[in-house]
Formats: structure tokens, C-alpha cells, sequence
């Protein structure tokens, strides 16, 4: 009798989101909260966002990422209900 072959999972790169909200508008922002706290527990559980740190001003977020590509992790942060208020700039990691 052959062995199982096992499939591989597929490779997944580590990004880091640098994150400037605009918080101009602080009611639509505070608004969607719950729905952000939401989002990103599912982000978590699945496995796609790895790490999240706050600014002390509340108007920076970073997020490391794990996902099979650069659209996956784009896809990923626009999935965030409060994208819309986000200047988004991603970067690939690579361990040293």
C-alpha cells in the first residue's frame, strides 16, 4: 500500500501594513468600530492577520499579515470596514 500523499499547504508570505487613518471624521470612524473589532477577529481566526498594534495617537495602525500574495493581503486589509479612512502602504518581509 503507497503513503498518503499530503497536499502542501501553499506558500504564504509575511506582509506588514503601515497604516495612516484619517480621522477627520471621527463619528463615521467611531461608527464602524464593532464591525472593524468583527472583521478583524475573522482575519485572525483565519489565519491572514498574524498581528495588530495601535499608534499611542490612534491615527496609525500596524498589521502583519500572512498571505499567499500581494493582492491576498490587499484583498484582505480592503475587507476592513474601515478602509475607506486608510492610506495603506504594504510591504513584503522576509526573515533575516
Amino acid at each position: 500500500m503507497k503513503p498518503a500523499i499530503e497536499a502542501s499547504a501553499p506558500a504564504r508570505t509575511k506582509f506588514m501594513a503601515n497604516l495612516t487613518i484619517d480621522t477627520s471624521n471621527v463619528a463615521a470612524v467611531m461608527e464602524r468600530v464593532p464591525a472593524e473589532q468583527a472583521r478583524i477577529a475573522e482575519l485572525k481566526k483565519e489565519g491572514t492577520l498574524l498581528n495588530l498594534w495601535l499608534a499611542a495617537d490612534n491615527k496609525r495602525a500596524f498589521i502583519e499579515l500572512s498571505a499567499p500574495n500581494e493582492a491576498a493581503a490587499r484583498a484582505a486589509l480592503a475587507s476592513l470596514p474601515l478602509h475607506q479612512f486608510m492610506k495603506v502602504d504594504l510591504v513584503a518581509l522576509r526573515p533575516v
